[in-house]
């Protein structure tokens, strides 16, 4: 088990937090204050890590059907007449910035990127499906993070997948102080809140506020376990 403040070895971590989505910023800052606490420890990526769109709804579908991604499934989507075309995976709601030829502005020059990168992306994601498989049904104590509203029903489904026999599974939502009258109310539920529309912060947008994501992560059990 890895103290605080103590040397360790660089290695591969089995960490005791993932992010669940709703976008890459949760991942982000996870791994950012990991890092931060264990600079000599490696962070492994996972499914939904870099990921955007699919909501509470894609997370569950993507843990009912086992990460069953398929070829045919795929297509290139333009979420906004002002934003570029990007891979849609379209059973799970997911976009996928990074991978399967990544955005564009032309709608053709995605779709031939997205068929070109097409068996190296399912190749990548099955692999983090695996990993984040193995993760989820590990013996081991487990934080999942998901940042956006939830409804009932979410924390209900979400629960009930992420369930592993004589281990809890602590589930947390991150929500904005805008979302805070659909902060769902559940006992296997911890609420915290992050202040990203802070103005005149030091970071890119995307990122949000370093300092509301510090503060709410601190009250997280945020100490991995590693393999020598």
């Amino acid at each position: 088990m890895v103290v605080w403040g103590a040397p360790v070895d660089r290695s591969d971590v089995l960490p005791n937090i993932i992010s669940l989505g709703s976008n890459c910023r949760t991942r982000f800052h996870i791994e950012r204050v990991l890092r931060a606490r264990y600079p000599d420890v490696s962070y492994p990526t996972f499914f939904w890590d870099w990921l955007d769109g699919g909501g509470a709804k894609g997370v569950i579908w993507c843990l009912k059907t086992d990460f069953a991604l398929c070829a045919d499934d795929f297509t290139v989507h333009r979420p906004a007449p002002w934003t570029p075309f990007v891979p849609l995976h379209d059973p799970s709601g997911f976009v996928f910035h990074h991978d399967f030829g990544g955005a564009s502005e032309d709608g053709e020059t995605a779709r031939v990127r997205l068929s070109q990168a097409l068996d190296a992306g399912l190749s990548k994601f099955r692999y983090l499906a695996a990993r984040t498989r193995s993760t989820l049904r590990s013996d081991r104590p487990l934080t999942c993070a998901y940042f956006g509203p939830l409804t009932p029903d979410d924390v209900q489904e979400l629960s009930r997948c992420l369930a592993v026999d004589g281990q809890r599974r602590l589930l947390v939502n991150l929500l904005t102080p805008e979302d805070a009258t659909r902060a769902v109310s559940d006992d296997r539920l911890i609420t915290l809140f992050v202040d990203d529309l802070a103005r005149g912060l030091p970071h890119p947008a995307w990122q949000g506020n370093h300092r509301d994501w510090d503060l709410a992560l601190a009250r997280l059990p945020l100490s991995p376990d590693y393999h020598r």
